[in-house]
């Protein structure tokens, strides 16, 4: 072989040498760049998903947190709503009690001015007749006045005067029964006595009405047993109020009251007791004066 070819032999040898070696280390550093490509790139993608992730959580730590506030406001509303709904339940109940209450009062109410306007359309004999059943002549070593019966066991309420300083009382009926009785208390300032029949008979008995609602010109009828002769009814009218110096707003009436009459009851045209007649007026033809029933009522309870 000649030099020339010899050179030329060794210039390809080298260059293929040289060809391989570069080949090696390009293919050899293209596959570390391909490497740290897919390395940086799985940490990147990690990094980016656990950002990601945290985010999320960040998200459902808020929307726990703006659902447990929306929970609590959803019981409150519940609650308040209930309380509201309870509370009108209440009113609408109070004001239905108070409505019938009201219905009923009001219908009471006419139901007894009718029947006054029906008495008062007619005379006082039958209230009159029915209500003397109650009546009694109270009897004293001292003197004598009328009473009424307003219990059923037998109590009478009669003026103080009338069993003022007596060592024994007695009571005369309707039915000109005598009875004995015991005082079971006084009251002088307003001059009411209660007494008590002694016996175990049941008693007819009369009814306090409301004084407060009589009215000037009313009809009204004493009932009692003047002078110890007979049982007695008077029809009159009440004239005024008069307030004496004891503080009692006294009923003024035109009825006459005569000895005997005292203690005994003034009745309504219902039959109830409105006042129990105390005094007339000596030469004061037809001016008489009674307690009021509510004053008289008051002090029965208070001393019995």
């Amino acid at each position: 072989m000649n030099p020339e070819n010899k050179v030329l032999l060794y210039s390809i040898i080298i260059s293929v040498v040289l060809a391989s070696v570069v080949f090696y280390v390009a293919d050899k550093n293209l596959k570390i760049s391909k490497q740290e490509f897919d390395a940086k790139l799985s940490s990147g993608l990690l990094e980016q998903k656990e950002d990601y992730d945290n985010q999320i959580d960040a998200l459902n730590e808020l929307l726990n947190d703006d659902m447990g506030v929306l929970q609590n406001l959803i019981t409150n509303v519940d609650k308040e709503n209930k309380k509201r709904s309870k509370d009108l339940l209440d009113l609408i109940e109070k004001v239905e009690s108070e409505s019938k209450e009201a219905v009923e009062k009001a219908r009471e109410e006419l139901e007894s001015e009718i029947e006054a306007i029906e008495t008062l359309s007619t005379d006082f004999s039958k209230i009159a007749q029915e209500s003397l059943g109650s009546v009694v002549s109270v009897l004293t070593d001292k003197g004598q006045g009328s009473g009424a019966i307003i219990s059923r066991d037998g109590e009478v309420i009669t003026n103080y005067h009338v069993i003022q300083g007596a060592g024994a009382v007695n009571v005369l009926s309707y039915d000109k029964t005598i009875y004995r009785a015991d005082v079971v208390g006084f009251d002088a300032d307003v001059d009411i006595a209660v007494l008590k029949i002694k016996s175990n008979e049941t008693f007819r008995r009369l009814m306090f009405g409301d004084s407060d609602d009589v009215n000037i010109g009313e009809t009204v009828v004493a009932l009692g047993n003047p002078l110890g002769l007979d049982f007695t009814v008077t029809q009159g009218i009440i004239s005024a109020r008069r307030l004496a110096s004891n503080d009692v707003e006294y009923i003024q009436i035109d009825v006459p009251l005569n000895p005997g009459n005292s203690g005994g009851p003034l009745i309504d045209a219902a039959g109830k007791i409105i006042g129990i007649n105390t005094f007339g007026i000596t030469g004061g033809e037809g001016l008489g004066f009674a307690i009021p029933s509510n004053t008289a009522e008051d002090a029965y309870f208070d001393v019995s």
